[in-house]
């Protein structure tokens, strides 16, 4: 399999009173979380880039990159993934 990198994770908040935030990822084969971002508020109108100053992190085949907001609708997410940035050894 492929290891790709996460590059970037832009959130905006829609709405116009503030929001909280989590994101985590889960690693394949396990049910431990690992956060990225965990109770982030986001003032009204605003956005927050979770991955900045050329910082990336990998994930694996079979990890899940998760999220929620503290309103269903609340807000945007961009993120920005480079494919394939190296082979995992067998």
């Amino acid at each position: 399999g492929f290891a790709d990198a996460v590059i970037g994770i832009r959130i905006a908040n829609i709405l116009t009173n503030a929001i909280t935030i989590n994101v985590w990822v889960v690693p394949t084969g396990t049910a431990n979380l690992r956060y990225i971002a965990k109770g982030l508020s986001i003032p009204p109108a605003s956005s927050v880039e979770l991955v900045q100053g050329g910082a990336k992190f990998v994930i694996n085949p079979g990890d899940v990159l998760n999220g929620n907001a503290s309103e269903g609708t609340a807000a945007d997410v961009i993120t920005s993934v480079v494919d394939k940035i190296s082979t995992i050894p067998s």
